[in-house]
């Protein structure tokens, strides 16, 4: 005995008649039949189903003429289409003011600023709104600019622009290390980490990998454990680096004990595909000024 197959509904094809819309009162919004009346969906496009459902619950339409129903059908169609537009419309301002939220948090974080600041602009945008435009100032009242909410919104694009950077360095064949020591405002030190890749159709980028505050000594060891940390966070392995340049710094030159030496260290321990070449900063601008 042949073993009976089950039937998918799905797999059948149904496809909406324009005429149940006059017949039975129902619209096709994507791909389910939505009743003009109560807006209970049905998802198959059968005519027993619409049937049902329009003479047990819509009975007192059953003795409309066709020319009554369409009548109907239009204004029901009508009212319909102002709901959806009405909170379309709510969607499309809620995503400006969330928008507005990102330009400001990212300005501030650009140019250092305070977190509390964004509050003052909200109350300089929502004062200029009532004389430019009043009819919107509501917008710009719920553009939410808390210090907490800048806090987050800085947090989330330093978390895309940290996806992004790991996906452009994911891409690349080969690339190199370029390493600065300098020192902030506190006097604090830190390690400035740029990175210069190609990937395999030899376009070329360049940017600020990392900024690492040396809180404690600033030994080669240090150093070292800085860049390796700052790699494992990028996904970034040592095959793919080709050469490092650092500044005069003796912790990051140094033949014994710099970060340089941990480097070349870390590389035979490896074995790598190919040898890492170091330059010194401080070199090439003194044999660059002895050429010319």
């Amino acid at each position: 005995m042949s073993q009976s197959k089950k039937r998918k509904v799905d797999l059948e094809c149904r496809i909406f008649n324009e005429a149940w819309t006059v017949k039975y009162l129902f619209t096709n919004i994507n791909k389910k039949a939505i009743c003009l009346v109560c807006q209970e969906t049905i998802a198959v496009f059968k005519e027993y189903n619409l049937n049902r459902h329009f003479t047990t619950k819509h009975p007192k339409y059953a003795s409309h003429s066709l020319k009554e129903l369409q009548t109907v059908a239009e204004n029901l169609a009508k009212n319909l289409n102002k709901q959806q537009n009405i909170f379309t419309k709510q969607s499309n301002i809620e995503k400006s003011t969330t928008k507005a939220s990102y330009v400001v948090a990212h300005k501030i974080a650009k140019f250092c600023k305070p977190f509390s600041e964004a509050e003052f602009v909200k109350q300089c945008m929502v004062q200029v709104s009532e004389i430019c435009c009043p009819e919107k100032k509501h917008i710009f009242e719920n553009v939410s600019l808390s210090r907490r909410t800048i806090v987050r919104r800085i947090e989330n694009i330093s978390g895309n622009l940290l996806h992004q950077l790991r996906t452009k360095i994911a891409d690349f064949t080969y690339c190199s290390l370029a390493l600065d020591e300098s020192c902030d405002i506190t006097d604090t030190s830190q390690l400035l980490i740029f990175i210069r890749g190609i990937n395999k159709k030899c376009e070329i980028s360049e940017d600020l990998l990392s900024v690492h505050p040396m809180k404690d000594t600033t030994t080669g060891e240090d150093f070292f454990l800085a860049v390796e940390e700052c790699l494992v966070k990028v996904s970034l392995t040592w095959n793919k680096i080709v050469s490092v340049t650092t500044d005069g710094c003796p912790s990051l030159t140094g033949k014994n004990v710099g970060l340089l030496k941990r480097i070349r260290d870390k590389v035979k321990e490896l074995q790598t595909e190919h040898d890492i070449l170091f330059f010194a900063a401080l070199f090439i601008k003194k044999c660059y000024a002895e050429k010319f």
